[in-house]
Formats: structure tokens, sequence, C-alpha cells
């Protein structure tokens, strides 16, 4: 019964969103639960303790592949619940998932990380099972190395190839990407962080943008705002390079596509640049949905999928399902367009003195492009439009904003050359 409702909504989502669009956004990751706490070599289970072996790779190891590493573990004995099994690796403050496969018969669990490694890093692979936790600690190679390749002010046409988890899941996601409109992530800035072992070092900015369904990759144009479509221009996400590699999350990704409002938690994308940025490959998505965040703006009840036996093990401990995407892209010149990076469009808890920031994809007319900011009453508010260069600029109140206040935020440019428009707009609420 579970399944046939839950196809017939998933349909009637379809035609109203391509629920697809969702997942163009998504990520993933492993196992739900919360890690517990080490309580040393073993338990008893009965009169057989449990023991954990990390086979591969050993603890210390060097040069461990970024690209197709291979993590094993072993048991002493069979587990009592495989599905309470937690494996991950953990890399500073980050948590990155991946498909784990226990075979009960080898006495073994595997596990293949969803993104690309950062090259001569130092992750932690754990393995944690009935209050058990072992784990080894490894530095990655050299790989992706040269100086960064020129990728500002380029516009990346995202389409999604593939989703690859959760299993049981993706063929149903898969049947719809020609619905899926493209991503269009435009790099704002790279901040230039120095050498390191003879590879440049990088941080930047990017903020996107959808595009039309059925767009040839590389011609897609940015929507404009209308009824149904809304602010696109409110994702805007931080990241790291290294050479040619980057890497960007995790944060909240908030967008809206096709009418809908998308909210994906601990997004986090990697992948490798071209030398002359022509061009992204071996791009990965992950990221956290929750059905019943999802449901809300569709009018359908998704708040099932996590309590249903044959989706739930996706689940995390907060209901939020995890899924992972193979990404292909191609270069793709955009129009004038305006971006509004901050703060991120329907956050809350934002600072009442934070100042709008704003970015063009060209050169902006000062005089003529116009900032306007309204709360919930669509009174309103005084402020000033500056700018910091000839793509940059802000709006900042005369006075701090309210409390716990819902404001909306409209930026209407203007192209210094040609004279295109392009208006856009985001709501955020104060803390």
């Amino acid at each position: 019964m579970y399944r046939s409702s839950w196809l017939r909504r998933r349909a009637r989502g379809a035609a109203q969103l391509g629920l697809c669009t969702v997942m163009l956004f998504v990520a993933g990751c492993g196992g739900g639960n919360n890690p517990q706490p080490d309580t040393g070599p073993g338990v008893e289970v009965g009169t057989q303790k449990l023991t954990i072996t990390i086979t591969s790779p050993a603890d210390g190891a060097k040069d461990v592949s970024v690209s197709s590493p291979v993590f094993k573990a072993s048991f002493s004995r069979d587990l009592a619940d495989a599905n309470e099994l937690q494996v991950m690796l953990v890399k500073d403050s980050a948590t990155f998932y991946g498909v784990k496969k226990y075979s009960a018969t080898n006495l073994e669990v595997t596990f293949k990380p969803f993104n690309l490694l950062q090259t001569r890093s130092t992750y932690t692979f754990k393995v944690m099972a009935e209050g058990v936790v072992a784990s080894a600690t490894f530095t990655t190679a050299k790989a992706n190395e040269g100086t960064l390749p020129p990728v500002v002010d380029k516009t990346y046409d995202f389409r999604l190839k593939q989703i690859t988890y959760p299993e049981d899941l993706a063929p149903v996601f898969n049947s719809q990407l020609t619905a899926a409109p493209p991503v269009l992530m435009h790099v704002v800035s790279v901040k230039d962080e120095g050498v390191k072992d003879g590879n440049s070092l990088g941080s930047f900015l990017i903020a996107g943008s959808t595009g039309k369904p059925g767009d040839p990759p590389g011609q897609s144009k940015v929507l404009p705002e209308d009824a149904t479509h809304l602010s696109t221009t409110s994702m805007a996400i931080e990241g790291r390079m290294e050479g040619t590699w980057f890497g960007a999350g995790p944060s909240d990704l908030h967008t809206t596509a096709s009418g809908v409002a998308l909210v994906i938690r601990d997004f986090y994308v990697t992948g490798l640049f071209s030398a002359d940025g022509s061009n992204m490959s071996s791009v990965i998505l992950t990221g956290l949905i929750d059905p019943v965040e999802l449901g809300e703006p569709l009018k359908i009840d998704l708040s099932f999928i996590c309590t249903d036996e044959r989706f739930a093990k996706y689940c995390d401990a907060q209901k939020r399902i995890r899924v992972a995407a193979n990404v292909e892209t191609v270069a793709n010149p955009i129009p004038f367009t305006t971006f509004i990076t901050k703060p991120v469009n329907n956050t809350a808890g934002v600072d009442p003195a934070t100042a709008i920031q704003i970015y063009f994809s060209e050169e902006a007319d000062q005089t003529a492009t116009t900032a306007k900011l309204t709360d919930a009453a669509a009174a309103s508010v005084a402020g000033k439009l500056t700018f910091s260069g000839k793509k940059e600029a802000s709006f900042k109140a005369d006075a701090a904003l309210a409390a716990k206040t819902k404001y909306t935020i409209e930026v209407a440019g203007v192209a210094k050359n040609g004279g295109l428009t392009d208006t856009r707009h985001l709501t955020f609420t104060t803390k």
C-alpha cells in the first residue's frame, strides 16, 4: 500500500516539480544515527566479545588515493544488527559519507566515499557497531596539482547525470532526469591563499541560478523571476581550491526551482577543474533532504518515507534522507545577471545589522541599478546601495533592522554596456 500510494504521490509531484529537480542539488551519505562513544576494544555480546579491525588503509598510511581509495574493516563475529553499523570518513569538522556493504559471510564491511578526497590531507576512517569504535588515520597522496585555473566570472552548466544513492530510490529519481532543469553556477570570486608544496591554494564563492529543462548543454539561459519561478539566485556556497581540485560546503543550500522552495542540508560538492577552467569533471554532489520539508510546498505528505522500513535506513535521526549524485558540466556564458549572495534566501537568524551582498555577472550601471528593502508589511526600509567595485555592491539599512522580522530585498540590476536588466529578490528573517 505504501509503495502504490507513494508512487501516485510521486507522479503528481513530478508533474508539478519534476521531483528530480530536488536531486539536482542533492547529495548523499551512508547510515544515519549519531556515532556512539568509544567503549574500548570490545563489548560483551552474550559470551563473545566483538572486535573491529581496520584492514585498509592501515593506521598512519601515506599516499592513499584521492579518487579510488580502498576502505575495509573486519569483524570477529557476525553483527547482532547490521543496520546499526556506521561507517564514515572524518576530516577536521566535516564528515564524509558513502556506500557501505556488509558481508556476514566474510565478516567484513567495504566502504566507498561519495566525494573525491582532498590531496595531501589527513582523514580518519571510522567503523562503529554495538558500541565498539575502530579507526585509522591516514594521509592522501599528491594529486590534481598546479596553479589555480582561471575560473572567476565563468558560469558552469550543471546537469544531473546519475543519482547514485540511496540505492532503492535512485531508479525512481533517475527515470525523471529529463525533467530536471540545469543549474547554472557562477564563480563570483577566488581568493588567493598562497602556495603549499608547489600547489596554489584558494577559496571561492559561487552563486547560482537555474535554467529551463531541455536547453542544450552550454546554452542554458538564466530563467527570469516570475510568479512561478521566484528567486533563482538564492544559493551562495563557499569552497576551497588546491590546484585543480575543488570542494564547496558543507552548508545549507536554499534555492527555488519550478516555484518550489528547496532546502538541502549539509550540501557538499567536489570535483576537478580543467587547467584552463573550461570545464569540470568528476563532479559529485552530496546532501540531506527533509521529505516533510519538501512535501509542504508540494502539498504532498511524504512523512512516511522515513518510517517505511525500505527507506528508513537511508534517513538520519532527524528523518532527513541522504542522496548522492554524479554531475556533468560545461562552461556556459550567460547574459547580465544579478546575484544576491548574502544572506541566503529564506534563512532565519540573520544579524539585524548585516549588509546585503550583491554581485553582477557583468559590470553594472551604478547610477541606474537600484535596491529596495521592505518589511513584512511591505513598508520600505531606508538604506543605501554602495558599490565596492564594478560588479560588487552591498545594501545596508540606515538603522538596525527589527528583531525576528521578515524582510524582502529586491535588486534591479542594469548592465553598464547594452543596458540589459535583471531583477532578483530574496527574503530573510532577523534573529
